[in-house]
């Protein structure tokens, strides 16, 4: 399974991701910060859900704070 193969590399990807969400906030970065959370999402998936779940409710609060602010 795919989630068995990309689980040691998680560590490594989802805090480049989860930075990319937080400082990517002027409107000319709206696709880059669009291409993270699609990206976050297929990590996501591809991992165990017991792992991703603290990072998908700190991408949700990110997510929703961007949403307030835009």
């Amino acid at each position: 399974m795919s989630h068995e193969a990309f689980w040691p590399y998680y560590s490594m990807f989802m805090p480049g991701v989860k930075s990319i969400l937080m400082s990517a906030s002027g409107p000319e970065q709206s696709i880059l910060r669009g291409k993270a959370i699609e990206c976050a999402g297929l990590i996501g998936e591809s991992v165990d859900s017991q792992l991703f779940a603290v990072d998908a409710t700190e991408i949700m609060q990110i997510i929703l704070t961007i949403m307030v602010c835009a």
